[in-house]
This record gives structure tokens, C-alpha cells and sequence, in this order.
């Protein structure tokens, strides 16, 4: 089995075939930390990742935000897909990648009945300056409140490996 098989027992939600698949060695694409961090994606988000992963890339998160909105983590990247209406067009697809290396700083902020995640790094400037403006910014992404506890978990994972980054260029 290779890549795309992966790839679409993922999406279909077979997660435990896939992170087998890719233990095995058939397939680099799944080193899930947690079942619970990978969500099924469909539609528009889900022919983004498809056409964004790079090969031998191993996706470790895929969450689903608001309406349109998704964030996956892999070894070497973070990227945060919009599709439909959250991209800017009914019909669009888009994706905001940052390599681990390039990322300078990740915001969190939650509120009553929605939240927000904003993954900063140097070829994107933090210049937005109102909460209207960053909630449609491209390395923004939405989530309702009630997935406040894991968006706040991937935060920290960013932290984590911005740090060990950060870490090995200082070496």
C-alpha cells in the first residue's frame, strides 16, 4: 500500500489501519501521538491536504476549526487549510504552510463560543490589528469553544517543537 492508500483509510476514519500501515513502513504518512488528534476531513479540506502534503511527509494532527477551517501538524510543517466561504470564495481552497523552523510565535485566544489559534512566523508579520481582521487572516484558524481543550493541546505540541528548533540552530 503506499501513499494515497494511506491517505484514504485516514480520510474513510480507519485510523488504526493506517497508523499500522505506516508503523509497518508501507507508508510514512501517519505518526498519529493520539487517535483523538486526527479528525476526518472532507470536501474542499480534504482535496487541500491532499494536494498540500508533500510526499514522505508524516502527518501527526489534523483538526477540524469552524465552518471551512482545519489545521494539520506534520514532521515538518504546520498548515492551515480553508475551503468554501473561510477561504474567500464559495468554491476556493487554500493552504497557509510554515515550516517548524519558521515559526516565531503561536497565539491562543478563546472565548464563550469560539476561539481562535494564530501561528505567526517570519514570512507571515503579525499586522493584524483587530480581532475582525485576524479571525480571516490566513494563519488563523477558528474553532468553536467547545474544542478549546485540544486546540490548547496543539498549541503547546507547536511550542514544544518551535522550542526544540530553536534549540538544535542554537547547537
Amino acid at each position: 500500500m503506499g501513499f494515497f492508500k494511506t491517505l484514504e483509510l485516514l480520510f474513510s476514519g480507519d485510523v488504526e489501519k493506517a497508523k499500522k500501515i505506516s508503523e509497518e513502513g508501507e507508508s510514512a504518512l501517519l505518526l498519529a501521538e493520539e487517535a483523538a488528534m486526527v479528525e476526518t476531513l472532507t470536501g474542499g479540506l480534504k482535496w487541500e491536504l491532499r494536494d498540500s502534503l508533500l510526499p514522505e511527509e508524516k502527518v501527526s494532527v489534523i483538526v477540524k476549526g469552524c465552518n471551512g477551517e482545519a489545521i494539520v501538524i506534520t514532521d515538518k510543517r504546520v498548515m492551515i487549510l480553508k475551503a468554501g466561504y473561510a477561504s474567500g470564495s464559495w468554491a476556493g481552497r487554500k493552504c497557509t504552510a510554515f515550516g517548524l523552523d519558521e515559526i516565531t510565535t503561536v497565539g491562543f485566544h478563546c472565548g464563550f463560543d469560539k476561539g481562535l489559534v494564530q501561528v505567526v512566523g517570519e514570512a507571515v508579520p503579525d499586522d493584524n490589528d483587530s480581532l475582525d481582521t485576524m479571525t480571516r487572516a490566513s494563519n488563523v484558524i477558528n474553532f468553536p469553544a467547545d474544542k478549546a481543550i485540544k486546540f490548547r493541546r496543539i498549541v503547546e505540541m507547536l511550542h514544544k517543537r518551535t522550542e526544540e528548533n530553536k534549540k538544535r540552530q542554537d547547537t
